[in-house]
């Protein structure tokens, strides 16, 4: 019996510990997750919620650095290059593994919900991606963390050189973020937020976003058109629908600030020669959102 399960049968919930090393290894190599999706809600709730007991920013900040390890699996969960039938493969298994283990029993007889897998992969890869990006906000660009002596490799602070930040190298990660933005499982705004915070971090990468007109423009504005066509959803007032639109939005606009700090008149020499297909989309987002996310 693995030690989540020993914690959650003895607890009813797993230790911060335990659930940082089963997160870490369904990171390292999802295709071979032990445990099952309702597993997988516990311990991501069990994070966000001793994270949530402080203020966030500094939260996160400071559970980076404890759990370093978890940092690492992350990146590389996030920026690994796959084909297009591994990446689906991988997100169907992570999303629908069910079964009739201890946890799944208990927790249906106190009338536990387990969420749809889908909404539990997305708050997973938007905990990992806050997790880094809380690391990440602290640091000058191209200035890594320092080694320290007294720790071995695997529990160093997280970026240490270039290699630590992009394990995969530059071009595999961009493909790699392309791959998860271009999605549909409800992270896709993180992942654009995630991707700009990175090329400000490390100039390589932005360079290599902004060479690509694909990753750096095709892949957010589609993003922004997807969610135009999800609104006017019956079940929402005018201002939840518009609030809902313009809190995925952010996600494309962080990436644009960012690639403009990062790339200044490569991002607009980028974008002007697809304005007549880009530019009608941004036309339909307008200033009428704002007022009826803010409206009484």
């Amino acid at each position: 019996m693995s030690n989540w399960m020993n914690s959650f049968l003895t607890r009813g919930m797993p230790s911060l510990d335990d659930a940082v090393s089963h997160l870490t290894s369904v990171l390292q190599d999802p295709m071979q997750m032990t445990g099952c999706r309702t597993q997988l809600q516990m311990t991501v709730l069990h994070i966000q919620g001793v994270m949530g007991k402080t203020r966030l920013e500094m939260a996160v900040h400071k559970f980076g650095k404890v759990h370093p390890e978890l940092l690492r699996a992350g990146v590389r969960f996030l920026t690994k290059r796959r084909s297009s039938f591994e990446h689906e493969v991988m997100l169907k298994l992570l999303a629908t593994r069910p079964c009739s283990c201890k946890v799944c029993e208990m927790t249906a007889n106190i009338g536990h919900s387990v969420g749809d897998g889908t909404q539990i992969l997305a708050r997973m890869v938007t905990l990992v991606i806050n997790l880094l990006n809380g690391q990440i906000d602290g640091l000058h660009q191209h200035k890594f963390r320092s080694e320290h002596s007294d720790k071995g490799a695997g529990s160093q602070l997280w970026p240490q050189g270039p290699d630590d930040l992009l394990p995969f190298g530059v071009q595999d990660s961009v493909e790699g973020l392309v791959q998860w933005a271009s999605g549909d499982i409800g992270c896709e705004d993180a992942i654009l937020i995630l991707s700009g915070k990175l090329s400000v971090f490390y100039a390589p990468l932005a360079k290599s976003v902004l060479s690509a007109p694909y990753a750096a423009l095709k892949v957010p504005i589609q993003f922004l058109e997807r969610n135009m066509k999800k609104r006017r959803d019956p079940t929402l007032s005018p201002q939840e629908d518009a609030l809902t639109f313009v809190n995925k939005a952010r996600g494309v606009v962080s990436l644009f600030n960012s690639l403009d700090i990062a790339g200044g008149p490569a991002l607009s020499n980028a974008l002007f020669p697809m304005g007549e297909w880009a530019f009608p989309i941004f036309d339909k987002v307008t200033i009428v959102d704002y007022i009826k996310c803010n409206s009484p």
